[in-house]
């Protein structure tokens, strides 16, 4: 019996001493408040107070401390984490898939776009490339050229390293169907494609990184000399950086991906590195920081503004807006610009002022597939600063009502019915809505229809305008556009993208009371010719100043 209990006892003792290590160790350590394979804050020790609140909470809160802070805890995950995944092939973190061949994908938002879960209308896709040439028309007014820069995801270019479970649900992306716009139903062409670039490239050498979730310094680099060969019909004398005759390599790359799964270092690939040969030395980055003293970015984290640097004997400026990707493109592009300001953390509506304000040569406009609507935002303060400019230099007017006639393009007796009257111009809307005769219904390719009135508002609110197309015989919200005024006398512009606009539009404030309208001309639109001269076809552009910044030059 004794001899029994003798093994017993000998387990026993090594059991409480295996269960109490990480205890002891998590006595013995320094608590680490972030987790960076997470990305998230860990649990605190719960602070001590006499409260009926903290008895009762006290024990779930401090379990939740202790499993976030035991003693060796990332180091039994990491293994954890690597068995899964090197065994299972089964990834420990919902935000990548593991893939074959050693390869890893990006779940956040780029699995979703693989499955082409968001799929757009016409309308939205022709409203998209009207945003991208409005852009284009202002900054050639301010003597500024424009380039688009979409990427695909990762997985669009190495789909076939998928699971099968994931390449079964394949869909269309959102760089496929931008792109494909704007190749094929678009006028804008200040654009590259570099997801042929990329696809082209594939089939001589890697051109995303494994562990990551973006292309590496081999794909960045020939989509790099595609920037550079477009802006050279822009901008004279400006020329690629060379690739090193000896090339380069990062033994044990981890990547962004094995960050995600916590096995830094236990996931890697031999990656390449920089392999170009320098022009120049662009410096440190800097902060714009004087632009805090603006009132537009003077609540703005100073982390999250834009920063600077650039080569004295280059000519020319640019300005970057960029996601991720766009920081893999900072040590080329800086070698080729006096100066190169890089935008991480702004939209294109969002940095319009230190555009005006800096008045550069170019701007790059970058944005990865997964989050390519967020840089085609519509902007209505730019779209009605475009139109202005150029209303009056747009040739063949549709149908004009105004003080002196009520019909010069129609065959209407009537200017407009209202709900309260019927009487000619200067037309005052009580309430409800204004019904306006389109009889016109013209095919003259696809450029848009723009409808300018002149208004008068006692209020600042939203003005709407419904409009039919063929086959359509009711008003709907999907056929409408919103634009907002100011109390006063002014002119607001309305961009219907439908070639077939027929019927009648409803003009309809959102407000109730008294609105006089003046005048209301409907136009065609032309859009800009495809020289890359900064004129558009029919008129000539000039400046198209959006801010009055009074703000002292630093």
């Amino acid at each position: 019996m004794k001899n029994r209990s003798l093994p017993a006892a000998f387990f026993s003792i090594c059991f409480v001493t295996l269960i109490s290590i990480p205890l002891i160790a998590s006595l013995l350590t320094r608590d680490e408040q972030l987790s960076k394979a997470e990305k998230r804050r860990l649990a605190a020790l719960p602070a001590v107070s006499f409260s009926k609140s903290f008895f009762q909470d006290f024990p779930v809160e401090f379990e939740k401390y202790y499993n976030d802070h035991f003693g060796f805890r990332n180091r039994i995950v990491r293994l954890h984490n690597y068995a899964v995944c090197s065994i299972f092939r089964v990834s420990p973190s919902d935000s990548v898939t593991v893939g074959r061949d050693n390869w890893y994908f990006f779940n956040v938002g780029a699995l979703r776009d693989y499955f082409g879960l968001t799929q757009y209308k016409e309308q939205r896709l022709a409203k998209f490339g009207q945003v991208l040439e409005d852009r284009k028309t202002w900054l050639n007014s301010l003597g500024i050229h424009y380039l688009f820069l979409p990427v695909p995801n990762k997985s669009s270019i190495y789909g076939e390293y998928l699971p099968r479970r994931v390449t079964k649900n394949a869909g269309r992306t959102k760089y496929e169907q931008i792109t494909s716009y704007l190749k094929n139903r678009s006028h804008f062409d200040s654009w590259l494609d570099s997801g042929t670039i990329l696809t082209k490239k594939k089939n001589d050498l890697q051109v995303y990184f494994r562990t990551d979730s973006h292309w590496n310094h081999d794909g960045v680099y020939f989509v790099y000399r595609g920037i550079i060969e477009r802006l050279a019909g822009w901008l004279p004398g400006i020329s690629p950086l060379e690739m090193t005759k000896e090339k380069k390599w990062i033994e044990d790359f981890s990547g962004d991906l094995s960050i995600l799964m916590n096995l830094r270092g236990l996931i890697t690939e031999k990656a390449p590195a920089k392999n170009f040969q320098p022009q120049c030395d662009p410096g440190n980055l800097t902060r714009l920081k004087w632009m805090l003293q603006w009132d537009q970015y003077k609540d703005v984290p100073k982390h999250r503004l834009p920063v600077e640097n650039g080569c004295d004997d280059k000519q020319y400026t640019a300005l970057v807006i960029h996601d991720s990707f766009g920081n893999f493109l900072r040590p080329l592009l800086s070698q080729n610009f006096k100066r190169t300001i890089y935008v991480n953390f702004f939209n294109f509506e969002r940095i319009k002022p230190l555009i005006e304000r800096e008045m550069i040569d170019v701007v790059i406009d970058e944005r990865v597939s997964r989050n390519l609507q967020k840089a085609l935002k519509f902007d209505e303060q730019l779209e009605q600063t475009v139109i202005k400019t150029k209303f009056s230099h747009l040739p063949g007017t549709l149908m004009e009502f105004n003080r002196n006639t009520c019909s010069t393009y129609t065959d209407s007796t009537l200017c407009a019915t209202g709900p309260e009257t019927t009487e000619p111009f200067p037309l005052n809307i009580k309430k409800g809505e204004l019904f306006l005769p389109l009889t016109f219904d013209e095919k003259e390719g696809d450029e848009p229809i723009v409808i300018e009135i002149d208004i008068t508002s006692e209020q600042a609110t939203a003005l709407s305008v419904f409009y039919l197309t063929r086959g359509v015989d009711q008003f709907t919200d999907r056929q409408m556009e919103k634009r907002h005024i100011t109390a006063g006398r002014q002119k607001i512009y309305f961009r219907i993208l439908s070639s077939e606009t027929i019927g009648r539009i409803r003009i309809q404030p959102e407000t109730a009371g008294s609105y006089k309208i003046n005048s209301i001309t409907v136009k065609r639109e032309q859009t800009a010719t495809s020289t890359g001269e900064r004129k558009s076809t029919g008129y000539e552009v000039t400046t198209a100043s959006i801010f009055a910044i009074d703000s002292p030059v630093p």
